[in-house]
């Protein structure tokens, strides 16, 4: 943990403890270990010192794997796609403070926000949603745009508010059969750049997020269609105030994000092609929802289309 550091900066960085893990292998992926079967697995994840080789646990994440299948002329069984499946990630969303300079590049000293930075950076929001085909980019209708207020009152925009749909990754699985359409199943991870700066001029035209504290709503729009609507708050030191799952201490986020309220909008948007609400199944890999407004957010995920692949549908 970063309060048993050593080293000053890490020891007193604002950030939450957290850490990376991977697998081994290319891309964290082992060739040893396969899934052999669909089922709700335990994912253990462990921290190894160095100098003892002693082990202690600090998370246990649970899995639902499914499968997908594939079967070949005449009938004969392929090998089949496994997926995890994660509709349980639906209503979460977090916003990114991204510090950078004008090249995009992550300013060295954005940690070292008491000692005089010039910090300020981008504000980016990432979802999630599930899908039934085989996507290589995101499918908006046009440009999208959000509409945002801040205490009610309506923020101005330039270029109509117009967003940057950043990038998107995915995890997808498809379900084979001979003579017969492919079906697909897609997790898609959407990470947008909203025209809003952050601790900045303002010589955009842009708001600057940190002068206008209170209750902020963005709608993300596709064409005259509402996506998403997305709330948090900004507090009177211009940076957005934690979600009571960060504060409970349930998750632990990288400096800079926050989880943040998100509302699907009845029935799903045209972008959502398989939704179902999943509260007891946590907000990632287990985890469970604990504060009253994130089990709301969960409950209230609407249904539309079959969850899963077949013939597990």
């Amino acid at each position: 943990r970063k309060g048993d550091s050593s080293v000053p900066r890490i020891k007193n960085s604002p950030d939450d403890d957290y850490m990376s893990t991977t697998t081994g292998g290319w891309c964290g992926r082992s060739e040893t270990i396969v899934v052999k079967s669909s089922g709700k697995y335990d994912v253990r994840v462990f921290a190894v010192n160095g100098d003892t080789d002693k082990e202690k646990l600090l998370r246990t994440y649970k899995i639902d794997v499914r499968e997908a299948k594939k079967i070949r002329p005449g009938g004969v069984p392929g090998v089949s796609d496994f997926y995890i499946h994660r509709h349980a990630e639906a209503p979460v969303a977090f916003l990114y403070l991204r510090p950078s300079l004008g090249s995009g590049y992550v300013k060295d000293d954005y940690h070292e926000i008491k000692k005089g930075t010039t910090l300020k950076g981008n504000v980016d929001i990432y979802f999630n949603i599930a899908k039934n085909e085989n996507l290589n980019s995101i499918d908006f209708s046009g440009i999208p745009y959000v509409r945002c207020f801040v205490n009610g009152q309506r923020v101005k925009f330039v270029n109509k508010g117009h967003v940057k749909d950043a990038s998107m990754r995915g995890d997808k699985a498809k379900y084979e059969r001979s003579g017969k359409p492919t079906k697909y199943i897609g997790f898609y991870h959407y990470w947008i750049n909203l025209p809003i700066e952050w601790r900045g001029n303002g010589s955009n035209g842009n708001p600057n997020m940190e002068r206008q504290t209170g209750e902020w709503k963005c709608d993300l729009r596709s064409g005259s269609e509402t996506v998403r609507t997305f709330r948090w708050t900004v507090g009177s030191n211009g940076f957005p105030q934690e979600h009571p799952e960060q504060t409970s201490g349930n998750i632990n986020l990288h400096w800079g994000a926050y989880l943040i309220d998100m509302e699907i909008p009845a029935g799903g948007s045209s972008l959502d092609q398989r939704l179902i609400p999943m509260p007891s199944a946590g907000l990632f890999y287990g985890i469970p929802w604990k504060t009253p407004g994130g089990k709301k957010m969960a409950t209230s995920v609407p249904k539309k289309g079959k969850p899963f692949l077949i013939p597990q549908e």
